[in-house]
């Protein structure tokens, strides 16, 4: 299983995460789970817009590295630009697990650092695959998600359901 952490909170945030996830299929990537959108907080960089985050669960079958340079080209293609570390993007496109893949590189970490602390990643990852046991961590995303504050996801709301999301990508 590869799960895809999306986010964005410059200009038309909803319209950003639906161009990405048109992208992905443009560039032949199977999108086989959407969860909710989310409304969070910044996280590390507090001071910037909330984000509308999600995560998917898709199909590819080239390496961790090949699909790293597809997200970041459709990052950039949608004007992402990495200036600020956590600062304000269009779209933000992260590898969180890549099958059992434990990877530690220069360019590339995964399972992504930090997911254990981020609401904004557990609560919808957790929607689409409570059970997934996270490579490295060895814990379910619903396990990791209960060892969160309860005020980390109190912070989080729903923004639009999974459904609609998903009625909204397949008309682009």
């Amino acid at each position: 299983m590869i799960f895809i952490g999306l986010g964005s909170n410059v200009g038309e945030r909803m319209n950003n995460l639906t161009k990405g996830m048109s992208l992905l299929l443009q560039k032949g990537i199977e999108i086989n789970k959407v969860s909710s959108v989310y409304e969070t907080p910044a996280w590390g960089n507090t001071l910037q817009e909330n984000f509308l985050n999600a995560v998917i669960e898709i199909f590819f079958p080239g390496t961790a590295l090949e699909l790293l340079n597809i997200l970041q080209e459709i990052e950039k293609s949608l004007g992402r630009t990495r200036e600020i570390k956590w600062g304000p993007r269009t779209l933000d496109l992260d590898i969180l697990s890549f099958h059992t893949e434990i990877i530690h590189s220069e360019f590339l970490q995964i399972p992504h650092p930090f997911l254990q602390e981020r609401a904004f990643v557990l609560i919808p990852w957790a929607e689409i695959a409570p059970n997934y046991i996270v490579p490295s961590i060895g814990k379910s995303t619903h396990s990791l998600l209960q060892q969160l504050p309860l005020a980390d996801i109190e912070r989080i709301q729903v923004f639009q359901s999974g459904t609609g999301w998903l009625q909204r990508i397949s008309k682009e």
